[in-house]
């Protein structure tokens, strides 16, 4: 008789919260320095990021490697806007965006604009966009231009759905009459 050994698996435990300890600064003058501290680091943080993008993206020009664009990419502090420096790479290199890999990929078809790119950092290429905060009227009113036009090209929506949106749009934009 042979004994087989049957390897059971382990319940996944639950993702614990992960505890982030701040040094809370007190004093407007200390916060104050703090701000002005991070408005020179990011400065030079800007220009190191600038210069080793164009660095890559010559490097990646002459000898086709584009592992350290993506390993830039990776090295980009949270807070970067790392989505415009990967257009910037495709707009003025030998990249393209692998989407199976999630990562730049070689294109020796493109042209490299190094001129271009040199006088363009990524973050004045794709500037930030605009804050816009959530105005859920705006949203209600949007929902319903898109319901209407999909039943419009025929989609199936159930006509209740737009008029229950029209109902509570109505009711959010009509002046109360009590409240005069």
């Amino acid at each position: 008789m042979t004994k087989a050994t049957v390897k059971t698996a382990t319940k996944a435990k639950k993702p614990v919260a992960k505890t982030i300890t701040v040094n809370v600064i007190t004093g407007a003058d200390k916060i104050g320095a703090m701000i002005t501290s991070i408005t020179k680091r990011g400065k030079s943080m800007d220009k190191d990021i600038h210069t080793v993008a164009v660095s890559t993206l010559i490097h990646a020009d002459k000898h086709g490697d584009i592992t350290l664009a993506n390993k830039l990419i990776a090295a980009m502090p949270k807070t970067a806007r790392t989505n415009a420096l990967k257009d910037w790479f495709i707009t003025f290199g030998k990249f393209t965006y692998d989407e199976k890999n999630k990562a730049l990929a070689y294109n020796g078809k493109a042209t490299t604009q190094t001129v271009k790119a040199t006088n363009t950092p990524f973050w004045e290429f794709k500037p930030e966009a605009k804050y816009v905060p959530f105005d859920a009227t705006t949203f209600l009113q949007q929902a319903i231009k898109r319901v209407e036009k999909a039943m419009n090209d025929g989609e199936k929506v159930p006509t209740a759905l737009l008029t229950g949106l029209q109902a509570i749009n109505t009711q959010l934009t009509t002046p109360d009459a009590l409240a005069a």
